[in-house]
């Protein structure tokens, strides 16, 4: 039996103190397909992305396994595989051998080996090529990989060998020749957390790292610096965003961020090739119960426009969400993906109108979260 969502328009719930029927809320985004877990303990999905056969590819977590799940086009499963002893994929890439490599992190094994990073090259069928561990008792974890001409430039919660020093991982495309660049030159914070890596048209790299300021008031001011790398990771230009940047999309001119601002609002900031941020918009839940946005992922529409995905959350829970803006970041239109404690987690198009996307749902009366893949059609 199908597992069916329940789609809502926020300004018309938000009109009618109720949540929207599917069928009003259709004409923004319609379910084409739908694939939802059956896990024993637990699963999740944290990064989607389209591949050159025309399908999709998912890593996430199930039954505590670092997962992989490959969909055709029309949403279809192909493959599941899962790695030991990966707990959990956060990253994927399709790499231009064809092939994956996705990244997370263990399991904690011992107080000795810790929570390492966990990287992970598999070949178009989901067949393993090599692994790798990176870490040093630390709580190291990837949550973003790029890929360069001579390897890919790793990033996340990793820290050089033996210190506390923040660090970007290189790492050459066998896997071996492993190389930290630390970050102490970039950020001032030694425990900076790089929370996206984007790989530009240049061959260089985009990072971003949190940067909070103590206020008068005992408060504290989020911001995010921006800073640009060639490819010799040298630093060509940095800039400061507003806001906690959760994900960036990078584009043939610039970039695009999604940021947690002040009092619950996302940020969406356009920043041009040269570092000059092109325009911010501020964008509220439009809910009373949901009073905080956050963008975990973006997609581009073939309109010029972006859609944001991520969660609106409230004291107690949390529900899915879709934000889509045109080329200028003004809203056309939001909707939810309506259940108890779900996001969506990542978002991906294959350049028409369909997208991809998943993340976990906790339905009320069900025992564990699940995963979700789903395949939406949108007419703008």
């Amino acid at each position: 039996m199908a597992f069916k969502w329940k789609w809502t328009n926020l300004a018309v719930a938000a009109a009618m103190g109720m949540m929207a029927s599917t069928a009003a809320a259709a004409e923004h985004a319609s379910i084409q397909t739908e694939h939802v877990d059956a896990p024993v303990l637990e699963s999740t999905g944290f990064d989607v992305v389209p591949v050159s056969d025309g399908g999709w590819i998912v890593t996430g977590s199930k039954d505590r396994q670092f997962t992989l799940q490959k969909f055709t086009q029309q949403g279809n499963l192909l493959w599941e595989t899962a790695f030991y002893p990966g707990l959990v994929g956060k990253a994927i890439i399709e790499t231009t051998d064809g092939g994956y490599l996705a990244g997370g992190q263990t399991f904690y094994q011992s107080d000795e080996v810790g929570v390492q990073a966990f990287l992970i090259k598999v070949d178009k069928d989901g067949n393993m090529e090599w692994l790798q561990e990176v870490g040093d008792k630390a709580f190291d974890s990837i949550t973003s990989i790029a890929e360069l001409t001579d390897g890919y430039v790793l990033s996340g919660s990793l820290f050089e060998a033996n210190t506390t020093k923040s660090a970007l991982v290189h790492i050459d495309k066998q896997g071996q020749n492993i190389q930290f660049v630390a970050l102490s030159s970039y950020f001032p914070a030694n425990e900076a957390f790089v929370s996206s890596t984007l790989a530009t048209n240049d061959g260089g790299i985009l990072i971003t790292n949190r940067q909070e300021k103590a206020l008068p008031d005992a408060g504290v001011q989020v911001s995010t610096k921006l800073v640009k790398l060639n490819a010799a990771f040298q630093k060509q230009w940095e800039l400061m965003l507003p806001g906690d940047v959760l994900s960036g999309k990078v584009l043939p001119d610039g970039a695009i961020y999604a940021a947690r601002g002040i009092s619950g609002n996302l940020n969406l900031t356009r920043v041009d090739a040269t570092g000059k941020i092109t325009w911010t918009r501020t964008h509220a839940s439009g809910s009373t119960q949901y009073y905080e946005i956050n963008g975990y992922d973006i997609a581009a529409s073939p309109d010029g426009g972006f859609v944001i995905a991520g969660a609106l959350s409230s004291t107690s829970s949390q529900t899915g969400y879709l934000l889509k803006v045109d080329a200028s970041g003004n809203k056309l239109w939001d909707q939810t993906l309506y259940s108890n404690n779900s996001w969506i987690q990542g978002i991906a198009s294959n350049g028409s109108n369909q997208f991809a996307v998943t993340g976990h749902v906790h339905l009320l009366g069900t025992p564990v979260p699940k995963l979700f893949f789903t395949l939406l059609q949108t007419n703008r």
